[in-house]
């Protein structure tokens, strides 16, 4: 590793930072964390964009480089240290494709509405939904609760076909560094995830690990004080 502390540019209740903050807690990394606020849209502030002109949370500076999207961020870590901390990518190439499989799944299927992000925002812009009689954020919030809803059962179907203790056998890794995530925000949705009985499971036995208890989004010291 570099003499200085990598930093990690997020936010408390994203679940891509989460994923990254689970990430470096299984490999055993500090960083220096950075929250950037979502809700004052920070992110597309010059300050933030002159780091990352893609605008968007997580970014990781680690080796003089600078790295963004949550799950490409995990496979480098993973390659960079690979004897430090836990294995975030099985060793047969069978276990290694299926945990992609459930990420991409989750990263570009489940999840890109949950927060005002760019995607968020153009669809409010697109569809008008300021005027919507929900409001933009109650239609979005309807939208997305109903989405993850429908690809709750698929995502468990994903998961049951290789799942031990946890997503990928009996050791922590990518999987669960991005489904993790996805359960606690599906349940801020108001989303009911224990009917999913592997996916309950493995939620409950990720919460009895430090870096995925401490990933928590109240946990964060950007975190409104409730």
């Amino acid at each position: 590793m570099s003499v200085s502390k990598p930093i990690l540019y997020g936010n408390w209740r994203s679940g891509s930072s989460q994923r990254v903050r689970i990430g470096l807690g299984l490999k055993g990394i500090e960083v220096e964390y950075r929250p950037i606020d979502l809700l004052r849209s920070e992110q597309t502030a010059d300050a933030f964009r002159s780091i990352h002109p893609g605008a968007q949370v997580p970014v990781l500076l680690i080796d003089g480089l600078t790295l963004s999207q949550s799950v490409p961020i995990l496979e480098y870590l993973d390659e960079r240290f690979p004897d430090r901390g836990v294995r975030l990518l099985p060793r047969t190439i069978e276990h290694r494709f299926a945990a992609r499989e459930i990420a991409a799944f989750v990263a570009s299927f489940m999840q890109p509405f949950q927060l005002p992000g760019v995607t968020r925002r153009r669809m409010v812009q697109v569809f008008g939904l300021e005027t919507h009689a929900l409001g933009a954020d109650g239609a979005c919030r309807e939208f997305t609760r109903a989405h993850l809803e429908a690809t709750l059962p698929e995502l468990e179907r994903l998961v049951s076909r290789h799942a031990g203790t946890f997503c990928i056998g009996d050791a922590p890794g990518l999987a669960d560094c991005v489904v993790f995530p996805q359960l606690i925000g599906a349940t801020t949705f108001g989303v009911d995830v224990k009917p999913f009985a592997t996916l309950a499971r493995i939620h409950e036995r990720c919460l009895a690990m430090p870096a995925f208890a401490d990933s928590l989004p109240e946990r964060q010291v950007d975190a409104p004080v409730r």
